[in-house]
């Protein structure tokens, strides 16, 4: 069992270990759990992520993860700000459930991620926060705008949305 805050456990750090069986069930916050960490890419895609309500900083700047993490519940997390800024990430995270978040401000910022997010900005899923400050900008998305929800239909979400 890892602990209940295993928030910046990597931080700054070249750790690069199979952790996919950690029972991380119980982690509410992963804040910079593996910030600024230069080598970690393994996969972690099977974690239960389902308690999780912090996941600010959780990739910023990594220097070499881009696994998959579609199978991760997030629908508890309210903080996503700066989660994969300044990384190589670029994974389908598209079926997230982010309706709970509050702050997406820098998510992408300076990253590598171009992923279609669309389906982000409507159903009983999407996201409601107006907290989406650069939440693209100078990443690898070919819409870098901020997302807004005065257009129908909203976005863009690293795509202009049809």
């Amino acid at each position: 069992m890892v602990p209940l805050q295993p928030g910046s456990l990597f931080l700054g750090t070249t750790f690069n270990q199979d952790i996919s069986d950690w029972d991380v069930s119980s982690g509410v916050n992963m804040y910079s759990m593996f910030h600024s960490n230069s080598a970690f890419n393994q996969n972690i895609n099977g974690w239960t992520t389902s308690s999780l309500t912090n996941m600010q900083y959780i990739f910023w700047h990594t220097g070499s993860f881009n696994q998959p993490l579609s199978n991760w519940d997030v629908s508890k997390v309210t903080s996503f700000f700066g989660a994969f800024e300044a990384s190589k990430f670029n994974q389908d995270i598209s079926n997230w459930n982010v309706a709970a978040g509050i702050g997406f401000d820098f998510m992408f910022f300076s990253s590598q991620f171009n992923q279609d997010l669309c389906d982000w900005g409507n159903g009983a899923t999407a996201l409601t926060s107006t907290n989406l400050g650069n939440m693209f900008a100078s990443s690898g998305c070919p819409d870098t705008s901020n997302p807004s929800f005065a257009t129908s239909p909203r976005g863009p979400f690293c795509y202009s949305c049809p």
